[in-house]
């Protein structure tokens, strides 16, 4: 069958095959790349909503510590921080996979 084909369609032949290979691993190394960057961002967001949530919790204990005078006055006080908290708080449960052993317990201490 080869021996039909003169020399220079077989080189094209070898050539696009090459340029094919070269080509499907740079797509698979391309998908890689782009999955690796999804998965970082995922990791660099649910750091900062953990931040979130830390800082607001410590700031709401250290505000009760003080004391106030009345219930609208520790509700005024504390409302933007109790809503912070709140969205920080249902961002990491969506973020995280409720069927995992450590994600069970990190639920567990948040709670």
């Amino acid at each position: 069958m080869f021996n039909a084909l003169p020399p220079m369609a077989i080189g094209a032949i070898g050539a696009a095959l090459i340029a094919a290979v070269v080509s499907l691993l740079g797509l698979i190394i391309s998908k890689e790349q782009k999955t690796s960057e999804f998965r970082q961002a995922w990791i660099d967001a649910l750091r900062a909503d953990c931040t979130t949530y830390l800082a607001e919790l410590n700031a709401i204990i250290d505000a009760l510590q003080g004391g106030f005078e009345s219930d609208s006055a520790k509700v005024e006080a504390l409302g933007e921080r109790y809503s912070s908290l709140n969205k920080s708080t249902f961002s990491i449960q969506l973020r995280i996979n409720h069927r995992e052993n450590k994600t069970k317990e990190l639920l567990g201490c948040m709670n």
